[in-house]
């Protein structure tokens, strides 16, 4: 199949870009905020939910219960202060009834801190996690010091960004430690301005109180600060679990007759998703094929041809189910109002036999190239070294010899270690 330049993109003419103007504007705020931080995600953002999110959402649940045993431990030993001070408690309360608002501020404030901070580290993670990948790639270009500058720009972002939320952090431990030797002040003051008689027992007894009042009062700052960072994970994780999911289009058939498995593909129209683009991000929602049609009988091998952008990726892709199946019409404007109905133009894809799909980037786990090429099945020698022989492998690796002697006659063995993702291997 040879596809022409540009195939799979359609100009869009004057009308389509007003459509697309109007569909733009009348787009729900909130949603282009949830599927950009969807699209968003990469394996270090992956990574931050499954190790910083759910240790925070674990961390919350344990300190929940803070919010109604603090409560009733507030109000028990109200009362006891009540009963030995009387109507002057009433002013200590007022200075606890304070520090609401102020607490309320601070979460604000820590929520949005913490949402600052967590981009901050998802994008240093995620820089992170390409230098280490592409480690080798590096070394070769000598790109070590600028990818190093550019992690450590990262990082003191991220430091910046920690440092706001801890001084926010303290001010508010600050003034929640205040908080009980203040109302003490006051109550006391409350106490002898009234005329009551400064007995010992009783003042001595207060401040054991006042003392026990503290422990709900110290941690009910943590507990909003857990609450802060537990909503921004939940958010997190929420839009993570409600991205999109891929509607499965492709129908796999046993093959038939026990022959040589086929694929065929009716009305190949699709859009681009957020899991399917090259590099992640930047066309979800776009065009990828119009009106693709491809049959593949048992035995044919078929090569695509086309230059960069045409489409070849996105036929593999459609066939292998990893694009958004749409009308016709969702795609070519100019097929609107044509007779096309909905249920004869929806995509369709079947397959006679499983699907086996080899991505640009190779991937070899770590073992011997004998591990490699059997993949975990019985060994068969026959059927192992026509695997070699189909792959054109059979003049660069020596059947006898040890590895040491090959590597230095620039050979390989059948034992030779192909490292982590073939790095040993050229």
């Amino acid at each position: 199949l040879r596809l022409s330049s540009g195939g799979s993109k359609r100009e869009p003419d004057d009308d389509d870009a007003r459509s697309e103007s109007d569909e733009n504007k009348n787009k729900n705020k909130s949603k282009k905020r949830r599927e950009k931080t969807a699209s968003a995600q990469g394996s270090g953002g992956v990574l931050n939910l499954m190790q910083s999110d759910t240790a925070t959402m674990e961390s919350l649940a344990m300190q929940l219960h803070t919010m109604w045993d603090g409560l009733l431990q507030i109000s028990i030993y109200t009362a006891l202060l009540y009963r030995y001070l009387g109507p002057p408690v009433i002013w200590g309360i007022g200075v606890l009834l304070t520090t609401i608002p102020i607490n309320s501020l601070t979460l604000r404030m820590l929520r949005r801190l913490t949402r600052e901070e967590y981009e901050a580290k998802d994008a240093r993670t995620k820089r992170t996690t390409e230098c280490i990948s592409s480690m080798k790639l590096l070394k070769l270009q000598s790109w070590e010091d600028f990818f190093a500058r550019d992690v450590q720009e990262h990082r003191e972002e991220e430091l910046k960004r920690h440092t706001k939320r801890g001084v926010v952090r303290a001010l508010n431990q600050a003034i929640s430690n205040a908080v009980p030797a203040i109302t003490l002040v006051v109550t006391l003051s409350a106490y002898a301005r009234a005329g009551r008689p400064m007995v010992a027992s009783t003042i001595f007894t207060a401040i054991t109180l006042f003392q026990q009042l503290r422990f709900p009062l110290f941690f009910y700052p943590m507990l909003l600060d857990s609450m802060a960072n537990g909503l921004n994970a939940l958010r997190r994780i929420s839009s993570f679990l409600a991205q999109e999911e891929i509607t499965p289009y492709v129908e796999y058939r046993p093959k038939i007759d026990g022959k040589g498995g086929s694929i065929e593909l009716t009305n190949g129209n699709f859009l681009w998703t957020a899991s399917s683009e090259p590099g992640g991000k930047g066309k979800t929602g776009l065009p990828a094929l119009c009106d693709a049609t491809v049959s593949i009988a048992p035995g044919e091998v078929v090569a695509v041809v086309g230059d960069v952008g045409s489409g070849k990726t996105c036929l593999v892709k459609s066939l292998i189910g990893e694009l958004a199946p749409v009308p016709r019409m969702a795609v070519n404007q100019t097929s609107r109002g044509k007779g096309m109905s909905y249920e004869s133009d929806v995509p369709r894809v079947v397959s006679h036999g499983s699907i086996a799909y080899c991505a640009q980037e190779a991937w070899l786990p770590k073992g011997t190239i004998r591990e490699s090429i059997v993949f975990g099945r019985e060994y068969d020698e026959e059927r192992y070294l026509k695997a070699i022989c189909d792959a054109g492998l059979d003049a660069d690796i020596s059947a006898s010899g040890s590895t040491g002697m090959a590597a230095a006659a620039g050979l390989l063995t059948h034992e030779t270690d192909v490292g982590e993702d073939g790095s040993n291997l050229s």
